[in-house]
């Protein structure tokens, strides 16, 4: 009977659907990416010290000194930690009196509790009223204040500072004195313009406060001492969540919608625009930037502005919102991998055991492809402090480290990790006959030479709900060809191999004959 090469032609990204409506398309796997269209494997990582941190990490922030001096500051709920890049140092830095606790609640706000009760983070109700609304995980807002690092942690109330340049060995965070006292806000952020903002400010879920210009500890204005601070309340149903620095402002994000805050100078000083609603993110660690567009998980999906919001496209959003637990959706933390363009979501699966993420979602914006797979991190950051990007997460053991990524192949901690991609189904052979293939020609770049990964398996079936059949696994030949002898209707092609292993896959080849009758 006479043979023909059958291209097999697979999009690159996964797809949801059965297997058979998928059809040749990649529809599950771990640790895989698309570079150029071409599927490769995640490059693996390393524990970058021998210190385990205390916890789960609940912020991250790097900057550089005006002395050029780089720093990274890592907070768990308990620790505050201190790397100083340029001597590999890690020190901790965690200020006397800070509340440990791993969550905080947030207040119902005005007409949420009866006559005397309370609008207060971590508030006890009034009259038998309700004593709180909501339960977050007590995460960290930290930016730069020139050389010094500035912070606050959720539920603790307080604002703290450390310069390093100027810090002698065993100083750590001090508390900022301000004219205003207990100050009791969610979170802060450093403007353009030089003001300190708070947001959640003075208890109060929607209210915006900044300080007076370049001066931190001002956030008061009178008309005997006139300055430039203020306050602004946000018109939302939600509360506020989060803030991130983008060229036309700041995106104020709440826990149901998004705004825009801009400088409009004094009198008024800065001025709110609503953006969008429902769209509100599910965790303030969920907001991720790359280039000229900020992504963010919200409960329905993926969101974006790029100067306007509307939702992100993810063609496998349902398998992924089957596969997250949004009960536990606070603790979603975002990063991204500037090298190949991607943005990634970690999360806590349906089937996590522990309160940290288990699972991750990725999506490559150059090619705009998504992939999901298993990997426990609780932050993740890109290659700013370092020139790849870093994490912070769990061993084996379950004990926290701080790992580098995308490291060499022969440097990994654990190279026996499998990566792995399958596809669906896709057709042979159509009507009465069986399809006989006596070949794959799989088109790896590593072609001329003969090794063992990534190895191919295959599973055959005559119809889209008969019983399949496993082949294999095939190791790769020096020829490019594998030798087979099989037959059936339909294919399923999976491809795996050890995180140590480096490999690209192009466009394989079936060389098939018509085979028999079913």
């Amino acid at each position: 009977m006479p043979k023909s090469l059958v291209p097999i032609q697979i999009s690159p990204g996964f797809s949801d659907g059965t297997d058979y409506e998928v059809g040749a398309q990649w529809v599950r796997g771990n640790l895989i990416r698309w570079h150029e269209n071409r599927l490769k494997p995640w490059k693996p990582w390393r524990k970058m010290f021998t210190t385990t941190l205390s916890g789960p990490a609940l912020g991250m922030h790097f900057w550089t000194a005006s002395n050029g001096r780089r720093y990274l500051a890592i907070a768990t709920a308990d620790q505050v930690y201190l790397i100083s890049i340029v001597e590999n140092t890690l020190t901790t830095i965690t200020p006397v009196g800070l509340n440990t606790s791993q969550t905080f609640n947030i207040g119902p706000g005005y007409g949420g509790d009866v006559y005397g009760g309370s609008y207060d983070y971590n508030a006890a109700a009034g009259l038998g009223g309700l004593t709180f609304i909501f339960t977050d995980f007590a995460r960290w807002s930290m930016d730069n204040w020139g050389d010094a690092l500035i912070c606050m942690k959720e539920g603790d109330g307080k604002v703290y500072l450390y310069n390093p340049v100027t810090a002698s060995a065993g100083d750590v965070l001090d508390i900022i004195t301000t004219d205003s006292d207990p100050l009791r806000a969610r979170g802060l952020i450093v403007t353009a313009e030089r003001y300190l903002l708070l947001f959640g400010a003075d208890g109060i879920t929607r209210k915006l406060r900044w300080s007076a210009s370049e001066d931190y500890t001002v956030f008061t204005s009178t008309t005997q001492n006139p300055t430039e601070a203020g306050d602004l309340e946000v018109s939302t149903k939600g509360f506020l969540m989060a803030a991130k620095k983008v060229r036309a402002g700041i995106l104020v994000f709440s826990s149901v919608d998004v705004h825009l805050l801009s400088y409009l100078g004094p009198p008024f000083i800065y001025g709110l625009e609503s953006l969008a609603e429902a769209c509100g993110p599910v965790s303030s660690a969920c907001i991720q930037q790359i280039a000229e567009r900020t992504v963010w998980l919200a409960t329905d999906g993926f969101w974006q502005y790029d100067g306007n919001v509307t939702p992100l496209p993810c063609p496998i959003l349902e398998t992924f919102l089957a596969d997250i637990n949004m009960q536990r959706g606070t603790l979603v933390a975002a990063g991204s991998i500037r090298e190949y363009g991607e943005v990634v979501w970690f999360y806590c699966s349906e089937g996590s055991a522990d309160a940290r993420p288990d699972a991750y979602i990725l999506w490559g914006t150059r090619n705009n492809t998504w992939s999901m797979g298993t990997l426990s991190r609780d932050a993740f950051m890109e290659e700013e402090a370092y020139v790849f990007p870093i994490a912070v997460g769990p061993d084996s053991n379950g004990d926290t480290y701080i790992w580098a990524h995308e490291v060499d192949r022969t440097l990994a901690d654990d190279g026996t990790v499998e990566t792995y991609a399958e596809t669906g189904a896709y057709e042979i052979e159509v009507g009465q006959r069986l399809a006989r293939v006596t070949r794959i020609w799989h088109d790896l770049e590593k072609q001329g030479t003969a090794g063992s990964y990534p190895q191919f398996t295959f599973y055959t079936s005559s119809s889209a709900d008969g019983t399949e059949t496993t082949k294999g696994p095939y190791t790769p030949q020096a020829d490019g060809a594998i030798d087979l002898r099989w037959q059936g209707r339909q294919l399923r092609m999976k491809v795996a191999a050890p995180i140590s292993e480096e490999w690209t896959l192009g466009k394989q080849r079936l060389e098939v004959q018509p085979g028999g009758t079913r």
